[in-house]
Protein backbone atom coordinates (compact mmCIF):
# COMPACT_ATOMS: atom_id res chain seq x y z
CA UNK A 1 0.00 0.00 0.00
CA UNK A 2 1.21 2.94 -0.96
CA UNK A 3 1.86 5.80 1.75
CA UNK A 4 -0.69 8.86 2.15
CA UNK A 5 0.31 12.04 0.59
CA UNK A 6 -0.26 15.21 2.66
CA UNK A 7 0.30 18.24 0.21
CA UNK A 8 1.29 21.21 2.25
CA UNK A 9 0.62 24.92 0.47
CA UNK A 10 2.25 28.28 1.15
CA UNK A 11 1.33 31.49 -0.64
CA UNK A 12 5.12 32.56 0.47
CA UNK A 13 8.85 30.63 1.76
CA UNK A 14 9.18 33.92 3.67
CA UNK A 15 8.89 34.30 7.28
CA UNK A 16 7.94 31.69 10.37
CA UNK A 17 5.83 29.63 7.82
CA UNK A 18 7.98 28.02 5.64
CA UNK A 19 10.32 27.05 9.27
CA UNK A 20 6.99 25.49 10.63
CA UNK A 21 6.41 23.27 7.33
CA UNK A 22 9.85 22.38 7.34
CA UNK A 23 9.37 20.79 10.98
CA UNK A 24 6.30 19.34 9.66
CA UNK A 25 7.36 17.20 7.13
CA UNK A 26 10.02 15.85 8.94
CA UNK A 27 7.59 14.83 11.49
CA UNK A 28 4.99 13.40 9.51
CA UNK A 29 7.49 11.95 6.91
CA UNK A 30 8.67 9.90 9.68
CA UNK A 31 5.63 8.85 10.83
CA UNK A 32 4.90 7.33 7.16
CA UNK A 33 3.77 10.24 5.11
CA UNK A 34 3.98 10.75 1.71
CA UNK A 35 4.70 15.04 1.64
CA UNK A 36 4.76 17.22 -0.77
CA UNK A 37 5.31 21.05 -0.18
CA UNK A 38 3.95 23.83 -2.39
CA UNK A 39 5.42 27.02 -1.93
CA UNK A 40 6.50 29.82 -4.72
CA UNK A 41 10.39 30.41 -5.38
CA UNK A 42 10.15 33.73 -3.95
CA UNK A 43 13.36 34.71 -2.38
CA UNK A 44 12.62 33.24 1.40
CA UNK A 45 14.90 31.71 3.82
CA UNK A 46 13.99 28.40 3.05
CA UNK A 47 13.83 27.21 -0.48
CA UNK A 48 12.86 23.63 -2.55
CA UNK A 49 16.49 21.91 -1.18
CA UNK A 50 15.41 23.13 2.74
CA UNK A 51 12.05 20.97 2.23
CA UNK A 52 13.57 17.86 0.59
CA UNK A 53 16.59 17.31 2.73
CA UNK A 54 13.74 17.03 5.49
CA UNK A 55 12.05 14.59 3.55
CA UNK A 56 9.37 16.19 1.57
CA UNK A 57 8.72 16.58 -2.74
CA UNK A 58 9.09 20.42 -3.43
CA UNK A 59 6.33 21.75 -5.87
CA UNK A 60 7.31 24.95 -7.36
CA UNK A 61 4.51 27.42 -7.02
CA UNK A 62 3.85 30.63 -9.23
CA UNK A 63 4.31 34.01 -7.30
CA UNK A 64 1.31 35.08 -9.30
CA UNK A 65 -1.90 34.05 -7.43
CA UNK A 66 -4.23 33.57 -9.96
CA UNK A 67 -1.87 31.24 -11.76
CA UNK A 68 -1.23 29.60 -7.99
CA UNK A 69 -5.06 28.52 -7.56
CA UNK A 70 -4.57 27.27 -11.40
CA UNK A 71 -1.44 25.11 -10.03
CA UNK A 72 -3.04 24.03 -7.30
CA UNK A 73 -5.90 22.73 -8.82
CA UNK A 74 -3.77 20.67 -11.53
CA UNK A 75 -1.47 19.43 -8.04
CA UNK A 76 -4.92 18.33 -6.37
CA UNK A 77 -6.13 17.00 -9.96
CA UNK A 78 -2.99 14.75 -10.76
CA UNK A 79 -1.75 13.88 -7.25
CA UNK A 80 -5.01 13.13 -5.44
CA UNK A 81 -3.36 13.69 -1.56
CA UNK A 82 -5.21 12.39 1.58
CA UNK A 83 -5.25 15.68 2.67
CA UNK A 84 -4.54 19.48 1.46
CA UNK A 85 -3.20 21.54 4.76
CA UNK A 86 -2.74 25.55 3.62
CA UNK A 87 -0.80 27.35 5.88
CA UNK A 88 -1.84 30.86 6.39
CA UNK A 89 -5.03 32.78 5.32
CA UNK A 90 -3.93 33.34 1.49
CA UNK A 91 -2.76 29.78 0.82
CA UNK A 92 -6.20 28.39 2.56
CA UNK A 93 -8.41 30.72 0.50
CA UNK A 94 -6.29 29.51 -2.59
CA UNK A 95 -6.60 25.91 -1.62
CA UNK A 96 -10.19 26.58 -1.28
CA UNK A 97 -10.45 27.98 -4.89
CA UNK A 98 -8.42 25.24 -6.37
CA UNK A 99 -10.68 22.35 -4.87
CA UNK A 100 -13.63 23.76 -6.36
CA UNK A 101 -12.50 22.05 -9.63
CA UNK A 102 -12.55 18.65 -7.79
CA UNK A 103 -16.38 18.75 -6.65
CA UNK A 104 -17.17 16.09 -4.32
CA UNK A 105 -13.62 14.52 -4.42
CA UNK A 106 -11.52 17.36 -3.03
CA UNK A 107 -9.60 16.12 -0.01
CA UNK A 108 -9.56 17.40 3.26
CA UNK A 109 -8.96 21.12 3.71
CA UNK A 110 -6.46 21.53 7.15
CA UNK A 111 -5.55 25.36 7.72
CA UNK A 112 -3.28 26.84 10.28
CA UNK A 113 -3.27 30.72 10.37
CA UNK A 114 0.08 31.25 11.73
CA UNK A 115 -0.73 34.78 13.51
CA UNK A 116 -4.51 36.53 12.69
CA UNK A 117 -3.92 39.79 10.94
CA UNK A 118 -7.47 40.96 9.95
CA UNK A 119 -7.79 43.20 13.06
CA UNK A 120 -4.80 45.38 12.27
CA UNK A 121 -5.48 45.88 8.37
CA UNK A 122 -7.17 49.05 7.04
CA UNK A 123 -10.96 49.32 7.06
CA UNK A 124 -10.89 48.11 3.43
CA UNK A 125 -8.43 45.72 3.52
CA UNK A 126 -9.91 44.52 6.78
CA UNK A 127 -13.48 43.99 4.59
CA UNK A 128 -11.92 41.94 2.26
CA UNK A 129 -9.98 39.80 3.90
CA UNK A 130 -13.02 39.03 6.32
CA UNK A 131 -14.90 38.01 3.46
CA UNK A 132 -12.32 35.94 1.98
CA UNK A 133 -11.72 34.05 5.60
CA UNK A 134 -15.70 33.30 5.68
CA UNK A 135 -15.70 31.79 2.77
CA UNK A 136 -12.56 29.87 3.38
CA UNK A 137 -13.88 29.27 6.79
CA UNK A 138 -16.73 27.61 5.21
CA UNK A 139 -14.96 24.97 2.73
CA UNK A 140 -12.16 24.28 5.60
CA UNK A 141 -12.73 20.96 7.95
CA UNK A 142 -10.27 22.07 10.32
CA UNK A 143 -8.76 25.18 11.51
CA UNK A 144 -5.52 25.13 13.57
CA UNK A 145 -4.33 28.14 15.53
CA UNK A 146 -0.42 28.01 16.90
CA UNK A 147 -1.18 29.59 20.40
CA UNK A 148 -4.48 30.21 22.63
CA UNK A 149 -4.71 33.68 21.87
CA UNK A 150 -4.66 33.27 18.33
CA UNK A 151 -7.51 30.52 19.03
CA UNK A 152 -9.51 33.04 21.10
CA UNK A 153 -8.79 35.56 17.66
CA UNK A 154 -10.39 33.44 15.28
CA UNK A 155 -12.63 32.26 17.91
CA UNK A 156 -14.46 36.18 18.36
CA UNK A 157 -14.45 36.28 15.01
CA UNK A 158 -16.98 33.50 13.64
CA UNK A 159 -13.93 30.74 12.40
CA UNK A 160 -13.86 27.55 13.21
CA UNK A 161 -17.34 26.64 14.65
CA UNK A 162 -18.99 23.79 15.17
CA UNK A 163 -15.90 22.16 17.20
CA UNK A 164 -13.58 22.85 13.92
CA UNK A 165 -11.09 25.31 15.69
CA UNK A 166 -7.87 23.72 17.35
CA UNK A 167 -4.82 24.77 19.07
CA UNK A 168 -1.73 23.43 17.91
CA UNK A 169 0.77 23.34 20.12
CA UNK A 170 4.42 24.44 18.04
CA UNK A 171 7.04 22.09 17.97
CA UNK A 172 10.52 22.82 16.47
CA UNK A 173 13.91 20.96 16.36
CA UNK A 174 16.45 23.38 18.55
CA UNK A 175 19.29 20.90 18.49
CA UNK A 176 21.51 23.40 16.82
CA UNK A 177 20.80 26.12 19.65
CA UNK A 178 20.71 23.25 22.61
CA UNK A 179 24.58 22.73 21.58
CA UNK A 180 25.73 26.20 22.64
CA UNK A 181 28.19 26.10 25.58
CA UNK A 182 30.77 28.81 27.04
CA UNK A 183 33.11 28.02 25.33
CA UNK A 184 31.09 28.31 21.93
CA UNK A 185 30.08 31.89 22.94
CA UNK A 186 33.23 32.94 23.72
CA UNK A 187 34.67 31.60 20.04
CA UNK A 188 31.53 33.48 18.22
CA UNK A 189 31.99 36.36 19.92
CA UNK A 190 35.76 36.68 18.92
CA UNK A 191 34.89 35.51 15.45
CA UNK A 192 32.73 38.46 15.04
CA UNK A 193 34.10 41.28 17.26
CA UNK A 194 34.25 43.51 14.16
CA UNK A 195 30.62 44.00 14.61
CA UNK A 196 30.79 44.37 18.14
CA UNK A 197 31.93 46.71 21.20
CA UNK A 198 32.63 46.45 24.77
CA UNK A 199 28.83 47.04 26.18
CA UNK A 200 26.34 43.93 25.89
CA UNK A 201 24.84 43.08 22.74
CA UNK A 202 21.41 43.18 21.81
CA UNK A 203 19.93 40.66 18.86
CA UNK A 204 16.42 41.05 16.87
CA UNK A 205 16.18 37.87 14.21
CA UNK A 206 13.43 38.79 11.53
CA UNK A 207 11.97 39.97 8.19
CA UNK A 208 12.10 43.54 8.18
CA UNK A 209 8.09 43.76 7.07
CA UNK A 210 5.12 43.77 8.85
CA UNK A 211 4.09 42.72 11.44
CA UNK A 212 7.92 43.80 13.12
CA UNK A 213 8.50 47.26 15.03
CA UNK A 214 12.21 48.35 14.24
CA UNK A 215 11.63 52.00 14.50
CA UNK A 216 10.58 51.41 18.41
CA UNK A 217 13.35 49.23 18.83
CA UNK A 218 16.33 51.31 16.92
CA UNK A 219 14.82 54.58 18.77
CA UNK A 220 14.78 52.92 22.52
CA UNK A 221 18.12 51.50 21.66
CA UNK A 222 19.56 54.90 21.12
CA UNK A 223 18.03 55.99 24.51
CA UNK A 224 18.99 53.09 26.28
CA UNK A 225 23.16 53.84 24.78
CA UNK A 226 23.25 56.54 26.97
CA UNK A 227 22.88 54.41 30.34
CA UNK A 228 24.86 51.14 28.46
CA UNK A 229 28.25 52.34 27.42
CA UNK A 230 29.58 50.74 24.06
CA UNK A 231 26.41 48.37 23.47
CA UNK A 232 25.59 47.39 20.05
CA UNK A 233 22.33 46.30 18.43
CA UNK A 234 22.76 43.64 15.63
CA UNK A 235 19.67 43.17 12.95
CA UNK A 236 19.77 40.01 11.25
CA UNK A 237 17.13 39.80 8.43
CA UNK A 238 15.91 41.40 5.06
CA UNK A 239 12.76 42.83 3.57
CA UNK A 240 10.72 45.89 2.66
CA UNK A 241 11.56 48.07 4.99
CA UNK A 242 15.10 47.68 5.22
CA UNK A 243 16.16 51.59 3.51
CA UNK A 244 13.40 52.99 6.09
CA UNK A 245 15.83 51.34 8.82
CA UNK A 246 19.16 52.84 7.25
CA UNK A 247 17.30 56.38 7.11
CA UNK A 248 16.31 55.66 10.34
CA UNK A 249 19.79 54.90 11.96
CA UNK A 250 21.37 57.51 10.09
CA UNK A 251 19.18 60.15 11.41
CA UNK A 252 19.79 59.02 15.49
CA UNK A 253 23.71 59.05 14.20
CA UNK A 254 23.83 55.09 15.05
CA UNK A 255 25.89 54.17 12.36
CA UNK A 256 28.75 52.35 14.46
CA UNK A 257 26.92 50.42 16.75
CA UNK A 258 23.43 48.85 15.07
CA UNK A 259 24.49 46.85 12.35
CA UNK A 260 22.10 45.36 9.66
CA UNK A 261 23.41 42.21 8.66
CA UNK A 262 21.10 41.07 6.12
CA UNK A 263 20.00 37.23 5.97
CA UNK A 264 22.34 34.55 7.45
CA UNK A 265 22.24 30.88 7.94
CA UNK A 266 24.50 30.60 10.69
CA UNK A 267 22.27 32.66 13.04
CA UNK A 268 23.10 30.08 15.78
CA UNK A 269 26.62 31.74 15.87
CA UNK A 270 24.71 35.11 16.15
CA UNK A 271 22.91 34.00 18.99
CA UNK A 272 25.66 32.64 21.03
CA UNK A 273 27.50 35.86 20.69
CA UNK A 274 24.81 38.28 22.05
CA UNK A 275 23.64 38.96 25.34
CA UNK A 276 19.86 39.93 24.87
CA UNK A 277 17.39 39.03 22.42
CA UNK A 278 14.63 41.33 21.01
CA UNK A 279 11.57 40.82 18.87
CA UNK A 280 9.39 43.59 18.55
CA UNK A 281 6.01 43.99 16.65
CA UNK A 282 3.51 46.66 15.81
CA UNK A 283 0.60 44.62 14.88
CA UNK A 284 -0.44 41.18 14.86
CA UNK A 285 1.77 37.97 16.12
CA UNK A 286 0.93 34.33 16.57
CA UNK A 287 4.09 32.10 18.34
CA UNK A 288 6.96 33.39 17.05
CA UNK A 289 9.98 30.91 16.31
CA UNK A 290 12.75 33.25 17.00
CA UNK A 291 11.66 33.60 20.32
CA UNK A 292 11.78 30.16 21.12
CA UNK A 293 15.78 29.69 19.46
CA UNK A 294 16.81 32.13 21.42
CA UNK A 295 15.67 30.72 24.40
CA UNK A 296 16.87 27.41 23.32
CA UNK A 297 20.14 29.27 23.29
CA UNK A 298 20.18 30.60 26.47
CA UNK A 299 19.11 34.56 26.12
CA UNK A 300 16.97 36.50 27.96
CA UNK A 301 13.88 37.72 25.76
CA UNK A 302 12.48 41.31 25.91
CA UNK A 303 9.57 40.86 23.37
CA UNK A 304 6.29 42.53 22.44
CA UNK A 305 3.36 41.86 24.61
CA UNK A 306 1.37 40.82 21.79
CA UNK A 307 -0.50 37.37 20.52
CA UNK A 308 1.48 34.00 21.39
CA UNK A 309 4.52 36.11 22.60
CA UNK A 310 3.65 35.74 26.45
CA UNK A 311 2.59 31.94 25.39
CA UNK A 312 6.11 31.30 24.10
CA UNK A 313 8.10 32.47 27.08
CA UNK A 314 7.88 32.91 30.98
CA UNK A 315 7.58 36.96 31.56
CA UNK A 316 9.68 37.73 34.58
CA UNK A 317 11.76 34.82 34.11
CA UNK A 318 12.97 34.01 30.74
CA UNK A 319 12.67 37.36 29.57
CA UNK A 320 10.09 40.83 29.71
CA UNK A 321 7.26 41.73 28.26
CA UNK A 322 6.62 45.27 26.88
CA UNK A 323 3.58 46.76 25.89
CA UNK A 324 3.32 47.41 21.66
CA UNK A 325 4.81 50.39 20.14
CA UNK A 326 6.04 51.80 23.78
CA UNK A 327 9.44 53.52 23.36
CA UNK A 328 9.90 54.24 26.76
CA UNK A 329 9.00 50.74 28.17
CA UNK A 330 11.07 49.25 25.93
CA UNK A 331 14.09 51.21 26.78
CA UNK A 332 13.93 50.78 29.94
CA UNK A 333 13.72 46.84 29.79
CA UNK A 334 17.03 47.22 27.54
CA UNK A 335 18.49 49.61 30.68
CA UNK A 336 17.66 46.80 33.74
CA UNK A 337 18.86 43.99 31.40
CA UNK A 338 21.60 45.28 29.70
CA UNK A 339 22.83 46.27 32.83
CA UNK A 340 22.65 43.20 35.03
CA UNK A 341 24.43 40.13 33.56
CA UNK A 342 24.02 38.31 36.64
CA UNK A 343 19.76 38.78 35.72
CA UNK A 344 21.03 37.44 32.35
CA UNK A 345 22.68 34.63 33.02
CA UNK A 346 19.26 33.64 35.26
CA UNK A 347 16.88 34.53 32.54
CA UNK A 348 19.12 32.63 29.94
CA UNK A 349 18.97 29.25 32.35
CA UNK A 350 15.24 29.57 32.68
CA UNK A 351 14.75 30.24 28.97
CA UNK A 352 16.75 27.52 28.04
CA UNK A 353 14.51 25.05 30.28
CA UNK A 354 11.13 26.40 29.18
CA UNK A 355 12.05 26.31 25.60
CA UNK A 356 13.28 22.74 25.75
CA UNK A 357 10.04 21.88 27.53
CA UNK A 358 8.14 23.64 25.54
CA UNK A 359 8.82 22.95 22.01
CA UNK A 360 8.51 19.00 21.03
CA UNK A 361 8.86 18.75 17.19
CA UNK A 362 7.68 15.06 17.36
CA UNK A 363 4.60 15.97 19.51
CA UNK A 364 3.42 18.63 17.26
CA UNK A 365 3.62 16.14 13.93
CA UNK A 366 2.20 13.51 15.83
CA UNK A 367 -0.57 15.70 16.57
CA UNK A 368 -1.55 16.25 13.26
CA UNK A 369 -1.09 13.39 12.11
CA UNK A 370 -3.91 12.09 14.73
CA UNK A 371 -6.12 15.64 13.01
CA UNK A 372 -5.65 14.24 9.64
CA UNK A 373 -6.06 10.74 10.64
CA UNK A 374 -9.48 11.42 12.36
CA UNK A 375 -10.56 13.87 8.91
Amino acid sequence: MSAALALQVLASSRGGGAVHVRSLTAGLAARGYAVEIAVPEDGGHLGGTDFELAGGRFVALPRSAARRVVALARTLRGRRPAVVHAHGARAGFEVALARLALGAQAPPLVVTMHGYTTPFRSPLRRVLQRFAERWMDRRANLLLAVCEAERCDLAAAGLGEGGRLQVLRVGYRLDAFDAIDAAFRQECRNALSDFAGTGPIFLTVCRLDDPRDLSTLVEAFSRAREALEDATLWIVGDGPRRAAIEQQIAQLGMETCVHLLGFRRDVPNWMAASDVFVLTTEAHEGLPIALLEAQAAGLPVIATDSGGTGEGMQSGESGTLVPRCDVEALTSALEAIGADSERRARMGAAGRRFARGFSDADQMAADVAAAYGAL
